[in-house]
């Protein structure tokens, strides 16, 4: 285990002699700079972060992943990370194929890795459209801000989803149906929710 004081970098190394090779995904980065906008110490992140990341020989990589309006936060590492800028993959948004997927590979995912005898998840098709429909549709009081074409908003499609799997799994069901999402509000009341947290 790491322990507060101890060096990350030594840690890692420590970590990779049990694995080939680690991959670290730091998602939603952007919430680092929020939380943390001034941190400064030699056992902070910022101060242990590029040591790590500049290591030639760790077998360690990063992905760092973040909203575009974000990108001009990571200045706090330019000059310490060597091309910083270097190895940037923009994310398009997803269009309705790729909602479907987010929607139902994982599900897929989840089955493969139960044992032969449990029972399966399933996904029915009408909430597979009601939740795109959802998901592609500006919120109430957006003033006709709706997303261009078909681009899905996945922040929504995840919240929704995310919520109907807990619900599904908390009774005991193994189909995700629009009739639970109809129980727990329906896709309206979702937006609502979207709009309250800023989705």
């Amino acid at each position: 285990p790491w322990r507060p004081g101890e060096s990350a970098l030594e840690t890692l190394r420590a970590w990779t002699e049990h694995a080939r090779r680690l991959l670290v995904v730091l998602d939603q980065f952007e919430d680092y700079f929020l939380y943390h906008p001034a941190e400064e110490g030699e056992d902070t992140f910022a101060a242990q972060f590029p040591p790590i990341v500049n290591d030639p020989n760790l077998r360690v990589n990063f992905i760092v992943s973040f909203r575009e309006d974000a990108w001009s936060s990571l200045d706090r590492f330019k000059g310490r990370i060597p091309e910083l800028f270097a190895n940037y993959v923009r994310v398009e948004h997803l269009k309705r194929v790729g909602g479907k997927d987010a929607i139902e590979r994982p599900v897929e995912e989840y089955n493969g890795r139960l044992p032969p005898s449990a029972e399966r998840y399933s996904v029915d098709e009408d909430l597979v459209k009601a939740v795109l429909d959802a998901a592609t549709a500006a919120p109430d009081g957006a003033n006709g801000a709706a997303p261009p074409g078909d681009e899905v908003e996945t922040p929504f499609l995840q919240l929704v989803m995310d919520r109907l799997w807990n619900v599904t799994v908390a009774e005991g069901g193994h189909a995700l149906t629009v009739e639970t999402l109809d129980r727990v509000g329906g896709a309206a009341d979702q937006q609502g929710r979207r709009c309250a947290l800023g989705l």
